[in-house]
């Protein structure tokens, strides 16, 4: 009888039930990564070396970026999480002058995000979306910080339990006075390498 019991609570813990439970995930969510990317910048400007005559005249920039990826939420089921995400993308400045001694911005956006995994095979593909606001100033002076409207898509891949690959886009509406014009900052592409508490 004694060896029978043994047997049947053996079998208990070994089950599918009680290991699938042991991999629950955290209903808490907290992430960070880091990681590269690109950034579109669009600067608009008037030019006045013709004596009387004012031109204006548009540049886009393509810039190299170092990226971060942040993220705190709770998750109502395995299935997806609900969270404040911000995704800003670091960069050097296209332009310059005696005025404007900072040489990096930030542009990026950040909101509230939801991360949806298909499906319940390991590892996961997931997607997410985000609606909130974009940014565009001064990465370290904390000044000239100009906010629009941001949009965020994003497909990822869960590597291996707490560690993510990010690829995501930003959309944004922000603008920012340099010189006479304006810088636009409409699109930030970025990869990131994540810890992720899921």
């Amino acid at each position: 009888m004694r060896t029978c019991q043994i047997f049947l609570v053996t079998l208990l813990l070994l089950s599918p039930t009680t290991s699938l439970k042991s991999q629950e995930r955290s209903r808490f969510i907290f992430g960070f990564g880091v990681g590269g990317g690109t950034t579109v910048i669009t600067y608009k400007g008037e030019d006045y070396s013709v004596p009387g005559t004012v031109k204006k005249y548009s540049k886009t920039y393509l810039k190299p970026s170092i990226s971060t990826n942040f993220r705190i939420g709770f998750a109502p089921s395995d299935r997806f999480f609900i969270c404040w995400n911000s995704k800003p993308n670091w960069f050097a400045k296209p332009l310059t002058d005696e005025y404007d001694e900072e040489s990096t911005l930030m542009a990026g956006i950040a909101g509230l995000a939801i991360t949806f995994y298909p499906s319940q095979t390991h590892p996961k593909l997931f997607i997410n979306g985000l609606f909130g606001y974009s940014n565009l100033g001064d990465a370290f002076k904390g000044t000239g910080n100009h906010f629009g409207t941001g949009i965020g898509l994003g497909i990822g891949y869960e590597l291996k339990r707490y560690f993510t690959a990010e690829l995501n886009m930003g959309i944004s509406t922000s603008e920012k006075y340099h010189s006479g014009g304006d810088f636009k900052n409409p699109l930030q592409i970025n990869f990131t390498i994540n810890y992720l508490t899921f």
